[in-house]
Order: structure tokens, then C-alpha cells, then sequence
């Protein structure tokens, strides 16, 4: 592994945590006028537009925590129950049992983590953020330039979900190995310096969401297999790296007895 492989990887971890810092100081200055509009409740927020809010670049009301775990459970649970058999028969002679079982078992458990999440601070994410989707200066110095693309996946989420796919999908198994620790660390010393700080801002619990992200990532490729076309080569070859490199990641940091499945 090259130092030059090492910075970028640093970089990139930098550059996002600077993003989940600006969009997380702007979300606090809204905080209380969002609020008063998600009070009203989704029946008034379908039934007719509520009065326009205008929040910088964007406008952006959030619908109550009850019905997004709703909508996104109810798309989760049938894709994963129609594709788990075959995402086993695919990857059972290539993961390790223990992770097929306890992906599993986790899968029960989406429905209160979802809630749990919504219920923090939350902010823009990207949604695939990959090294694929980043652009460098091409000598990769740290105050460079730098870009992302392809944001039709964007989402509010908390920002450790970005950080989780990043290590966990980007990087080959002995780099995430040799970095993942001081990446989440390097991630959470990052918003302490942009003034992101408090209980969902520390190490442990930062730490706690990269658990868990490893896990829902091993649900949702379970039902991902279904919308992989057999035909597009290049998309299959990522997709078996992705989900390779994710229950890799649940193997080695055992993720399973962490959380107290079976």
C-alpha cells in the first residue's frame, strides 16, 4: 500500500466529514422553523403544500420518523425476503456462515434502528460515496481541489452512513484493516474541529454506527441482487466486490457478537 494510496484515502474521509460539518451547522440554524413544519403532520403536508421554506439552496421538509421507516421498511423487507435465497446460493461457499446468519437475523432489527437514527441529528449524504465518484488534484495534495459526482442517490441520513459505505466498500480488506480505526477517529476529530461536537459526535458512538452500518449493508445487498442485470459484466464484478468487502468487514470485526446475535 503507497502513502499516495494512504493520503487519498485520508483525504477523502477529510473532504466528506467538512461537507457533514457545513450541512450540520446549517441544519441547526433551521432547526426550530423545521420543527413547526413537521409538527403539522403529514396529512396537512399531503393533503396541501405547506407555505414555502426557503433554506439556502434548498427547500426541505421532513415527514414524521414514523412514516419513513414505514416506507423505507416496506421496501427493504420484500426485496431482501425475495432475494435472500438466492444472494445464499450465490455467496454461501464464499462468506463465512456465521455473517449469512447473522444479516439474517439483523434484518429484524431495521425497523427500530431506522427510528433510533431518525430520531438524531441527520444531514446530507451522498449515498455512494466512493472513490469512483471523487475526483483529485492529480498529485492528490491535500488542499487541492476537489469534486463529487453523481448525487441522484442523495439522501438526509446521519452522516456516518457515508463514512461506512466509504470504508468499508472502497477500501480492500488489509487497507481497511490498517486504517479503519484511525479513519473514524480522523472522521470525528474533523467535526470536533468544524464544531460538531456532543453524544452522536464521539468516537464510541461513531464507532457504534460503523457496527451497525457493516450489518445493514450485509441486509440490503441481500435484496440488491434482484436489480443486477446478469448482463452488464462490469456492474456484477462491483457488486460481488462490494458485498465481498462487506461481509469480509463483518467477519473480522465479528460484528454478529458485538451486537449480541446468535
Amino acid at each position: 500500500m503507497t502513502n499516495h494510496k494512504l493520503g487519498l484515502c485520508r483525504m477523502g474521509v477529510e473532504k466528506f466529514q467538512q461537507r457533514v460539518a457545513l450541512n450540520r451547522r446549517k441544519s441547526d440554524d433551521v432547526a426550530g422553523e423545521s420543527k413547526a413544519l413537521v409538527d403539522r403532520g403529514w396529512k396537512i403536508l399531503m393533503a396541501q403544500a405547506p407555505p414555502e421554506k426557503n433554506y439556502g439552496a434548498f427547500t426541505y421538509v421532513q415527514p414524521p420518523s414514523g412514516l419513513i421507516v414505514e416506507l423505507v421498511w416496506s421496501a427493504i423487507k420484500p426485496m431482501f425476503d425475495m432475494g435472500w435465497a438466492q444472494f445464499n446460493e450465490r455467496y454461501a461457499h464464499r462468506v463465512s456462515a456465521r455473517t449469512l446468519r447473522w444479516a439474517e437475523q439483523f434484518s429484524n432489527r431495521i425497523p427500530q434502528l431506522l427510528e433510533r437514527y431518525l430520531s438524531e441529528p441527520n444531514t446530507l449524504v451522498h449515498g455512494d460515496f466512493r472513490l469512483d465518484n471523487m475526483f483529485f488534484d492529480a498529485d492528490g495534495n491535500a488542499g487541492g481541489s476537489f469534486a463529487l459526482v453523481d448525487w441522484q442517490m442523495a439522501m438526509r441520513s446521519p452522516g456516518g452512513s457515508d463514512l461506512v459505505y466509504f470504508i468499508v466498500t472502497n477500501l480492500a480488506p488489509e487497507t481497511r484493516r490498517a486504517m479503519e480505526r484511525e479513519l473514524v477517529e480522523r472522521y470525528q476529530a474533523g467535526l470536533a474541529r468544524q464544531g460538531v461536537t456532543g453524544e452522536y459526535a464521539t468516537v464510541q458512538r461513531l464507532w457504534q454506527g460503523y457496527i451497525e452500518g457493516i450489518l445493514f449493508y450485509c441486509v440490503s445487498f441481500g435484496g440488491g441482487l434482484l436489480t443486477i442485470d446478469p448482463a452488464n459484466e462490469r456492474g456484477v464484478k462491483l457488486f460481488d466486490e462490494l458485498v465481498m468487502r462487506t461481509y469480509i468487514a463483518a467477519e473480522d470485526l465479528a460484528v454478529g457478537d458485538i451486537l449480541g446475535l446468535d
